[in-house]
C-alpha cells in the first residue's frame, strides 16, 4: 500500500490566516530596542502582587490581577483580561453583570457555525464595551469522561467538531479587535489534581485527537493568544514545555501571537523563558526584574531571549489595534439588545432531545395542567469557576417565567416538593435538575450521578406519573439508570445562558423543534466508557475516597485515538446514546448520494427531505471510513457536517467538500500526516451509529 505524505501546514496554505503584519513586527522590534531590561520585564508578566491597593490607585489602574502590565513611556497600555468564555467576568465589572451566553458544550451541540459566530460577535462587543483587551476563551479541551469539572466550557469529544466551533468563536470575538485566548494547551482533561497531574499521551493521539482544535484555531481562526494547561504533558509542565510552545505552536503551526500560562503555573524563571512562554500570569512570580537580571548577569540567559517574548506581545497588541485606540469603546452599550439577540441565537439550537414517547411537544389546550419542579425550574443555572457569568439584572429567563409567557393554554404551576396528588394529576410534569456552579466547576471533578435529592425527586415523579419530562442542566453525561427508561421525555439543556427558560419553553410548547445533537458519546455508565479504565492514575485507590496521588501523579491515555465514538467498535462497547444523536419533532429522509473525486478534494452531495409534519432542522453528518488502513484506525471519523432547517415536505441538496486532511492519519515516524492510497467509504448519517448513505472513493 502506497502512502502519500502531506506536508505541513495541513489546515491552511501559507498560514494565510496569520494576523501579524510585517509592520507590526517592525514596530515592536523598534520599541523593544529602546527599552531597558526592567521595562521589558514589565510586559512579559502580570501585575506585581506587591503593588497593593494604593499602588493601583497611584497608577490610575483598576485593581485586577487579570492585567497585562503596560509601559506608558512607550505608549503601551495596561491591557485587561476577562474570564468568561460564556460572558465577560472580571474585576472591572464584577457587580455589573454581562450578557450570559450558552456554554461551550451547548455551542458545540448546536452543530451551527453561524450561531457560534454570532456568539463570538456578541462576546467581542461586550468586551469592547467594558475595556477588555483579552477574552480568556474559548476553552477547547477534549471531553474524555463525564467527570471533568470543566467539560461544560469545552466543545465535546470530536476534534473536527471542536475545531469548527473554535474557529467560528475566535473569528467572532476577534472581529471587534479583542484577542481571543484558546485554552488550555494541551490535554487538560480532568480537574482533579490539575496542577500536578501529567497527561501521558503518545504523539499520534496528541496530533489526531487533542491538538487539532488548537491547530485549527491558529491556522484558520488566526487566534491571538494561547493559554497553556495547568498540569504536565508527558511529565513536562505545559507552561515550560518547548515541545508544545516552540516546536508545535511556533515551528509546526506558524503561530505568531502570544502564549501565556494558566494562573500560577510557572515554576522556573529559566525554563519558563526558554520554553517559549511569553507571559506569566497573574503575577511575576518567576519573572520579576531582579530574578531575570541575575540570570543575564551570570550569563545563563541572554537579553535577546527576553526581547523575543516582548516582540511577540507587542506585535500582537499592535495587530489588534490595542496600541492605537482606547480599550473601551464608549459607543457600545453594556446592556446591548444586539448581544442579547446573539445570545438567543447561540442558545436555541443547543438543547438535545434524547427521548420522546410522544408527550412532546405539549400542545396548547385548556386542559393543560403543567407542573414544574426541581431545583432549576425557577432559578439561574450556570457552571462555575472562570466559566461562571453574572447575568445582567432582569435578563435571565427561567423555565417557569418562560412557560408563563406562553399564555392561555399553558396553565403552569411550580412546586419545590410536589406531593403525590400534584404529580399524578398533572397533564405533564417537568422536572428540571442538574449540577450547579458549586458542583460543576474548575479545580475539581464531580461524580457521575446527580445529587441524591434530585435523583429521588425524579424517581418519585416517574413512579406517580407516566408524563414526566426530565430536563438536565449539565456539561456531561449523568447516571440515568434509575429513571431513564421510565421518563416520558428527556432533554439535555446544558447551561443555556440567559435565554435558558425562553428556549426551553419554546421547545416544550413546540414553537421551536429541538435541533441539538450530542457532542459526546453517552455510555450509560461511567465504567462503560473505555477511557474510564485509565482516567485515574494507578496511584489512586478510589475516586470515592478522594485519595490523592502518592508520587508522580499521571494518567496514561491508553485508549489512544479510540476515544468516544471512535472506540465503539474497537472495544466492543454499546453506547446509551451515540455521538451526533438527537431527536426533533419531525423526520428526515436521505437520498441521492454522489461522491466526486477531483485532485486532493472529494465533493460529497446528497439530498435531504423533511418527511415529517413540522418545520425542523437536521444535522447531516459526513464520516470517512478507511477500508484497509495501513495502521489501526477508527471505523469512521466525522469530517464534515451541515445543519439545515426545512419546512414540512421540502427538500434540499447538501454539498460539502472533504479536503485531503479528511483522509489522513498522523505518522509519528515522519512527523507528518499521511494519506493511504486505497478505498475509503464516505458515510452520511444522523449520528455516529445511524448511517443512512454510503459510497466508495479511491485515493
Amino acid at each position: 500500500m502506497v502512502s502519500l505524505l502531506l506536508l505541513v501546514p495541513l489546515y491552511a496554505e501559507e498560514y494565510e490566516k496569520v494576523f501579524v503584519r510585517p509592520s507590526d513586527t517592525q514596530r515592536s522590534r523598534s520599541i523593544v530596542s529602546k527599552m531597558t531590561l526592567e521595562q521589558k520585564c514589565r510586559i512579559i508578566a502580570g501585575l506585581p502582587k506587591t503593588l497593593g491597593k494604593e499602588g493601583f490607585q497611584e497608577a490610575g489602574m483598576v485593581q485586577d490581577p487579570n492585567t497585562l502590565r503596560g509601559c506608558p513611556e512607550f505608549g503601551i497600555p495596561n491591557v485587561y483580561m476577562a474570564d468568561g468564555p460564556q460572558g465577560i467576568n472580571n474585576k472591572i465589572n464584577i457587580n455589573e453583570g454581562c450578557t450570559y451566553y450558552a456554554c461551550g458544550l451547548s455551542a458545540a451541540a448546536s452543530f451551527d457555525r453561524d450561531a457560534v459566530l454570532a456568539m463570538g460577535d456578541g462576546l467581542g462587543l461586550d468586551a469592547r464595551a467594558r475595556g477588555v483587551g483579552f477574552l480568556l476563551g474559548p476553552g477547547a479541551n477534549i471531553y474524555r469522561t463525564a467527570l471533568c469539572g470543566r467539560n461544560f466550557e469545552y466543545f465535546g469529544e470530536d476534534p473536527y467538531l471542536a475545531g469548527e466551533v473554535a474557529v467560528c468563536y475566535v473569528k467572532g470575538v476577534q472581529s471587534h479587535g479583542v484577542i481571543a485566548t484558546i485554552k488550555h494547551f494541551a490535554a487538560n482533561n480532568q480537574e482533579w489534581d490539575r496542577f500536578i497531574v501529567s497527561s501521558n499521551i503518545d504523539e499520534r493521539t496528541l496530533n489526531e485527537i487533542y491538538f487539532p482544535v488548537y491547530r485549527k484555531a491558529v491556522q484558520e481562526g488566526g487566534v491571538g493568544a494561547v493559554m497553556t494547561a495547568c498540569g504536565r504533558l508527558n511529565d513536562v509542565p505545559c507552561a515550560q514545555n518547548p515541545y508544545l510552545l516552540r516546536q508545535t505552536l511556533r515551528s509546526d503551526w506558524g503561530f505568531q501571537g502570544i502564549t501565556m500560562c494558566d494562573w500560577q503555573t510557572v515554576y522556573s524563571t529559566l525554563n519558563g523563558i526558554r520554553s517559549g512562554l511569553d507571559i506569566e500570569m497573574p503575577y511575576p512570580f518567576s519573572r520579576d526584574y531582579e530574578r531575570v537580571k541575575k540570570l543575564i548577569d551570570n550569563g545563563v540567559l541572554r537579553e535577546e531571549e527576553i526581547d523575543e517574548h516582548c516582540i511577540h506581545v507587542l506585535q500582537t497588541l499592535s495587530a489588534f489595534g490595542l496600541l492605537d485606540r482606547p480599550l473601551k469603546d464608549t459607543t457600545v452599550l453594556k446592556d446591548n439588545p444586539y448581544c442579547h439577540q446573539k445570545a438567543y441565537e447561540a442558545a436555541v439550537g443547543g438543547p438535545v432531545l434524547l427521548k420522546n414517547n410522544g408527550i412532546l411537544p405539549i400542545r396548547k389546550s385548556g386542559k393543560n395542567r403543567i407542573l414544574l419542579t426541581g431545583p432549576y425550574c425557577d432559578r439561574i443555572v450556570a457552571g462555575g469557576g472562570s466559566g461562571w457569568v453574572l447575568p445582567l439584572e432582569g435578563a435571565y429567563v427561567t423555565t417557569y417565567a418562560g412557560m408563563q409567557k406562553l399564555g392561555k393554554g399553558y396553565a403552569v404551576t411550580k412546586a419545590e416538593n410536589p406531593d403525590d396528588v400534584q404529580l399524578s394529576s398533572a397533564s405533564a410534569v417537568v422536572v428540571e435538575v442538574g449540577f450547579s456552579k458549586k458542583l460543576e466547576s474548575e479545580n475539581h471533578d464531580h461524580g457521575f450521578s446527580l445529587p441524591m435529592d434530585q435523583e429521588e425527586l425524579i424517581c418519585r415523579a416517574v413512579a406517580k406519573s407516566d408524563k414526566v419530562i426530565v430536563i438536565v442542566h449539565s456539561g456531561c453525561e449523568v447516571d440515568m439508570r434509575a429513571w431513564g427508561d421510565k421518563a416520558a421525555a428527556i432533554i439535555y439543556a446544558w447551561y443555556g445562558g440567559e435565554h435558558t427558560g425562553r428556549v426551553l419553553s419554546e421547545i416544550l410548547s413546540g414553537k421551536v423543534s429541538p435541533s441539538g445533537r450530542l457532542p459526546f458519546t453517552m455510555w450509560g455508565s461511567f465504567e462503560n466508557n473505555p477511557a474510564s479504565l485509565t482516567y485515574f492514575s494507578d496511584k489512586y485507590i478510589t475516586y470515592s475516597t478522594r485519595t490523592r496521588f502518592v508520587e508522580n501523579p499521571h494518567v496514561d491515555y491508553k485508549e489512544g485515538i479510540f476515544l468516544g465514538y471512535r472506540g465503539i467498535d474497537r472495544f466492543g462497547k454499546t453506547p446509551l446514546y451515540p455521538f451526533g444523536y438527537g431527536l426533533t419533532y419531525s423526520s428526515f429522509e436521505y437520498s441521492d448520494l454522489d461522491v466526486e473525486s477531483g485532485g486532493d478534494d472529494v465533493k460529497v452531495s446528497f439530498r435531504l427531505k423533511n418527511v415529517g409534519k413540522c418545520c425542523a432542522a437536521e444535522v447531516a453528518q459526513v464520516y470517512v471510513a478507511p477500508v484497509n488502513p495501513s495502521v489501526p484506525r477508527p471505523t469512521r471519523e466525522l469530517k464534515q457536517f451541515a445543519k439545515l432547517r426545512l419546512s414540512s415536505g421540502s427538500s434540499s441538496t447538501v454539498t460539502v467538500t472533504l479536503p485531503a486532511e479528511a483522509f489522513a492519519h498522523y505518522d509519528p515516524n515522519a512527523r507528518g500526516w499521511v494519506v493511504d492510497s486505497g478505498e475509503y467509504v464516505i458515510q452520511v448519517g444522523a449520528s455516529a451509529t445511524d448511517i443512512r448513505l454510503e459510497a466508495s472513493v479511491l485515493k
